[in-house]
């Protein structure tokens, strides 16, 4: 998972496709830090494919969450 350097896409992208860390369910905190610790694949449970947020701000920075599914 990387940062996005355009901070133009996340401007122009809809409300409910950003949420702050902090606003997170609890199981979806412990997946996105488990994504942005390892280079490996993490198998998302808590997120919804093509439903839910893109977009994590995560300690002054803006993260594009992918969920591909198998």
């Amino acid at each position: 998972m990387n940062p996005v350097h355009d901070e133009s896409v996340v401007s122009n992208a809809s409300v409910a496709s950003k949420a702050r860390f902090e606003n997170l369910s609890t199981a979806k905190q412990r997946e996105f830090r488990r994504a942005l610790e390892r280079e490996e694949t993490v198998t998302a449970e808590a997120w919804d494919s093509g439903s839910d947020v893109q977009y994590v701000r995560y300690e002054g920075a803006w993260y594009h969450v992918e969920v591909h599914v198998r």
